[in-house]
């Protein structure tokens, strides 16, 4: 998955320039590595129906056959945006994966995959895919 956090004020950075022993500090955790162990369970048994995942190959599949692109998506991006799918629907306090949760994840999980930018990939695979439920 891809995602930026954009770049830091210019006032910021200055004092990033200024300070070098800012840089050093550590933040703070706000979970253990135990906590963060307990979560990935909880996310491993977040529903995903086949349709659901019907709909993520419709995807990939699209991305293999599109006459613009290289290579499309391998069966390891296909895994990673169910995944992503499933936390994303965690996150969202539900223990099932929707269609539209794939749908809003998949631009940060595929697109750099491809070498395009989100709204690339949302135009050039994701309206050309109905949903189908």
């Amino acid at each position: 998955m891809r995602l930026s956090l954009g770049f830091p004020s210019l006032d910021a950075e200055k004092q990033l320039i200024l300070n070098p022993s800012q840089r050093r500090q550590v933040p703070e955790a706000i979970s253990s590595a135990d906590e963060l162990v307990e979560i990935q369970k909880v996310i491993e048994k977040v529903k995903i129906s086949p349709v659901v995942v019907d709909y993520i190959l419709k995807l990939v599949s699209k991305t293999r056959n599109h006459p613009t692109l290289r290579s499309g998506l391998s069966p390891r991006a296909s895994i990673s945006l169910a995944n992503a799918a499933k936390s994303w629907a965690f996150m969202d306090s539900r223990d099932f994966v929707t269609p539209d949760d794939v749908r809003l994840i998949a631009p940060f999980v595929c697109a750099h995959r491809l070498g395009m930018s989100k709204s690339e990939f949302s135009t050039a695979v994701l309206e050309q895919v109905a949903i189908g439920v």
